[in-house]
């Protein structure tokens, strides 16, 4: 991978040398110097040295079609040690309108860091990133038609586990998580990270500078306001159908959060209290929206605490 359709780390001197920063699914981003026909590639940089010689997680893309006839694609993360024919736990990470079949060659597929998958490749677990495309007003339904039969179309191939399937997501991929595990109730463990199950409660959600963010995001989404498009908010909304839910689910929330208001977060762990479902919650003093910019302890913590609630909810993982 070389960058994104919009941005490319690339620069040429004067004699023609081409210096690009490029990475695959089981190597970091590093700079490299290519020939004038780009034939030829010669490291510059080594920015981890300590992870070299390490067996990593390989991809492949997956391509699934919907009931509805639609043609999708996404990344799949497969174990370093897998051997075809066996079945291993899967973890689902989507994000709405993401298309993440275009991280195929990108190391860990979703980022560095926090963000990195290959910490679950790397323990036994598969993990499936896939295109996500919905329609905003009927996102909830959409997104269960959309992810639905791609985890589906991985079981089928004999990778994937019936019985081991998590769901992980952050932000609106929180919200996602949400919306699938009261609808799907295959997934045997599920990570909320600064995510939300309210619209309604969202519609309050105020920026430091006082602008209205939440209602903003949601009338554009729902094409009215609260009071308009009552219906679409409730649809949209699966806090009110958490009664369905039989997935363990840990929540992640930085009490900082300036994106997603922590008490969001409260609403769901409350709900899911009163109902009598397996939930854990961890919050995090002084930290914002996005683990990968906390500080490294809460990183290291987050990290542990991710890690564990798949270990231990999806059996035989290493």
């Amino acid at each position: 991978s070389y960058g994104t359709r919009t941005t490319h780390a690339n620069d040429v001197a004067p004699d023609g040398t081409v210096i690009v920063q490029a990475e695959d699914a089981a190597h970091p981003a590093d700079l490299w110097r290519a020939d004038r026909d780009l034939q030829h590639f010669t490291q510059v940089t080594r920015s981890a040295p300590t992870m070299e010689g390490r067996r990593y997680g390989s991809t492949q893309l997956l391509r699934w079609t919907t009931a509805s006839g639609e043609h999708l694609r996404g990344t799949l993360l497969l174990p370093p040690n897998y051997k075809p024919g066996t079945r291993c736990p899967l973890v689902v990470y989507p994000y709405p309108n993401a298309m993440r079949s275009e991280n195929l060659y990108v190391f860990g597929i979703t980022g560095t860091g926090t963000e990195n998958m290959q910490l679950l490749a790397t323990r036994g677990i598969a993990v499936l990133a896939p295109d996500t495309p919905v329609t905003l007003s009927d996102q909830m339904a959409d997104l269960a038609r959309v992810i639905g039969p791609a985890i589906d179309r991985v079981v089928a191939m004999g990778i994937a586990d019936s019985t081991r399937i998590g769901i992980m997501g952050h932000s609106w991929g929180g919200y996602t998580v949400l919306a699938l595990i009261v609808q799907d109730t295959r997934f045997r463990a599920a990570v909320m990270r600064g995510g939300f199950g309210d619209e309604i409660a969202s519609y309050g959600i105020l920026e430091p500078s006082g602008f209205a963010f939440g209602a903003l995001r949601a009338e554009s989404q729902f094409g009215g306001s609260l009071w308009t498009r009552r219906d679409r908010f409730i649809l949209n909304s699966p806090i009110f159908r958490l009664e369905r839910a039989r997935t363990p689910v840990l929540i992640i929330h930085g009490e900082a959060d300036t994106t997603v208001p922590f008490f969001l977060a409260d609403q769901v762990y409350a709900a899911m209290q009163s109902l009598g479902k397996d939930v854990e919650y961890a919050r995090y003093a002084g930290e914002n929206h996005t683990e990968g910019n906390w500080r490294y302890p809460d990183q290291q913590d987050y990290v542990r605490r991710m890690i564990g609630w798949f270990q231990s909810h999806l059996q035989d993982v290493r």
